[in-house]
């Protein structure tokens, strides 16, 4: 059993089932998820199978409930559900949670989601864990984003659109101290989302991208970025806060070279100090802005290079772009299914 201040945690028993097929039943906390009204058959049947991770895989789903009333009000944790989504997906420690309505609004889904992460990273240390969410649950995109979860790709899930994000694992588990890291190994790190108290170290990487530019331009500019629906940008951090990398994108709705679709996510500039290049924060920065694209609909995502710059067209291929025109454009088909 885990205790935290508000909360009991524990695997599933036969006892809870009442209570559990209760709120399973409450379509209203479904309305962003593709699963069918459980019948009682279905929904005994997915106890069980709860039993069985905790079994075979030694993770499961927690039963939670409220210490001072003792009443079930939800699940939380970790599952293997087989959903044919691909190897960066599948087989890595799912994530999962639900409240039952009477127990949102007082941080408790927060407070139990932090309970399981932190079991299960003491428990087994998963180098990465994921999770799938309708892009216009906006409530579980932020409980995801609080936890380290970011968007990797998009997928069509039962019929209904997803984000795929993942979480990698704190540097505490599984990474060696910094001066052991093998050159080219990969960084510990996680992206944020640009926001305005950003802006320092968000200005800080563009003048190492852009030097030609002001610092009070690219501060001016940023924010514009901010004001935009069509732009976004993101930071990589390592594990003590530094800023590392920026990437920065647009949704372009006239025509992209090479590119059959719009809009069309467009990667305006990408950048990683040179200390950590080699490391993986190129690509996990894409990955952000192709979660972010494909929340807006798009299925390509395009880029371009100096015809001279050899070393970032090297990139754009490292990075899974095809060359599509000279002067030198590129496209990323983006995972839809």
């Amino acid at each position: 059993m885990i205790e935290t201040p508000r909360l009991r945690l524990r695997p599933h028993r036969l006892e809870d089932f009442e209570a559990w097929y209760a709120m399973f039943s409450d379509r209203e906390l479904f309305r962003f998820i593709a699963a069918p009204q459980l019948s009682r058959e279905d929904g005994w049947n997915r106890l069980l199978r709860y039993a069985g991770h905790w079994s075979l895989l030694g993770y499961g789903m927690f039963a939670v409930f409220d210490k001072a009333s003792g009443a079930f009000i939800g699940d939380v944790g970790f599952a293997d559900f087989h959903r044919g989504l691909g190897e960066r997906f599948d087989e890595i420690p799912e994530v999962s949670w639900i409240m039952a309505r009477a127990a949102q609004g007082r941080g408790l889904a927060a407070e139990a989601v932090a309970a399981s992460h932190d079991w299960i990273d003491r428990a087994h240390a998963p180098a990465r864990s994921v999770c799938l969410i309708n892009p216009d649950n906006a409530a579980s995109l932020r409980l995801a984003d609080r936890f380290g979860y970011r968007a990797f790709g998009s997928c069509v899930y039962k019929d209904a659109r997803c984000m795929m994000l993942e979480r990698l694992a704190p540097r505490s588990a599984t990474a060696p101290p910094e001066n052991s890291r093998p050159e080219g190994a990969p960084t510990a790190m996680r992206i944020e989302a640009c926001t305005s108290d950003m802006l320092d170290d968000w200005v800080s990487l563009r003048l190492a991208l852009w030097p030609e530019g002001s610092a009070q331009e690219h501060r001016e500019e940023a924010a514009g970025i901010l004001e935009s629906r069509n732009d976004t940008a993101f930071i990589a951090r390592d594990d003590d806060g530094l800023a590392i990398g920026l990437a920065e994108a647009a949704l372009r709705h006239d025509y992209v070279n090479g590119c059959d679709s719009s809009p069309v996510a467009f990667l305006e500039g990408i950048y990683v100090r040179p200390e950590r290049r080699n490391g993986g924060v190129a690509r996990a920065l894409c990955h952000a802005v192709e979660g972010w694209a494909a929340g807006h609909g798009c299925v390509e995502f395009a880029s371009d290079a100096d015809l001279l710059n050899t070393g970032s067209q090297q990139m754009h291929e490292a990075l899974g772009f095809e060359e599509t025109e000279r002067v030198v454009y590129y496209r990323k088909q983006l995972l839809t299914g």
